[in-house]
């Protein structure tokens, strides 16, 4: 049976497993992803992906399947930007590893991968076609399909709500830029808010102790604003909200709820389903293997 090595590349953590043809991982480990931030850090992922095959001594490999917190090119060959690995920016991630490893190589944004994967878990019988999927964890993620297809745009940059302009916002994001969303609504500012205003509570459980906090409440309804944007753009039938933030402890997901739905008008919320999902550490591995055989 046909093998491949599923990477699911996050801002914080770099998760690598071996998935089979019936999408069974057997095997997974995760490392540290900070060394991508530094400049030419991606010509350590041959070693690490030849040491760990090795180790698991998993025969009958038929490629790699990666998924980079990043826009990726059409020809999904190149990271466009990765504003919190800066390291694989502008690199053909595809071809580089193509070449070091002499195996078929899949390159595609992380987020994409997540979507197929939670599919995958709910949706057997293919009954939503029009998604949208809102993962939040170190940044703000996001993956769309229509007609159940994955919606990647003319230059690789759809779905890209992180980098959108926040209205009022003076902060600086990643990109760059100034005033993003992801600058407002990311795990990234709730470290900064944890520390500037919260110092005595671990971040884990932040929301369980500040949900009533003004700051806290402003957090959350900044997370509503890029999510109601993309429902009244798509008019999509399902919204899947995963990542570590979602699934903190006490996270307010009643009132995030209330703050979408208040946005929006009966019409835009008719046959509209919301699910919250976990944040299963294998999932993105899971994603990239579908990705891979499909």
């Amino acid at each position: 049976m046909k093998k491949v090595v599923g990477i699911d590349i996050g801002g914080t953590n770099l998760r690598i497993g071996i998935v089979d043809e019936d999408l069974n991982i057997l095997n997974s480990r995760k490392n540290s992803s900070r060394f991508l931030a530094e400049k030419d850090g991606y010509k350590n992922l041959p070693e690490i992906i030849r040491k760990y095959i090795n180790e698991t001594s998993e025969g009958d490999i038929a490629g790699v399947s990666i998924g980079v917190p990043s826009s990726v090119s059409p020809d999904r060959k190149t990271v466009i930007l990765a504003p919190n690995l800066k390291g694989l920016s502008g690199i053909n991630l595809k071809d580089y590893l193509s070449n070091e490893l002499e195996l078929p190589i899949i390159l595609d944004r992380d987020v994409n991968n997540l979507i197929l994967s939670d599919l995958e878990s709910i949706d057997k019988t293919h009954k939503y076609k029009n998604i949208i999927g809102i993962y939040i964890g170190t940044g703000f993620g996001n993956a769309m399909m229509i007609d159940g297809k994955i919606y990647r745009g003319n230059n690789g940059m759809a779905g890209e709500l992180a980098h959108i302009p926040f209205p009022g916002s003076d902060r600086l994001c990643g990109c760059g830029k100034i005033g993003c969303v992801e600058a407002e609504v990311s795990g990234k500012r709730l470290e900064k808010i944890n520390e500037e205003y919260f110092p005595n509570t671990p971040i884990e459980d932040i929301f369980s102790f500040h949900n009533e906090e003004p700051i806290m409440k402003n957090f959350i309804k900044n997370m509503s604003f890029p999510i109601i944007t993309e429902i009244v753009m798509l008019d999509p039938e399902l919204v899947i909200l995963s990542g570590s933030i979602f699934n903190m402890n006490g996270f307010p997901k009643e009132i995030l709820i209330e703050d979408i739905k208040a946005g929006l008008s009966e019409t835009q919320l008719k046959n509209l389903d919301y699910i919250f999902l976990p944040d299963n550490n294998d999932k993105g591995i899971l994603g990239a293997a579908i990705s891979f055989f499909s």
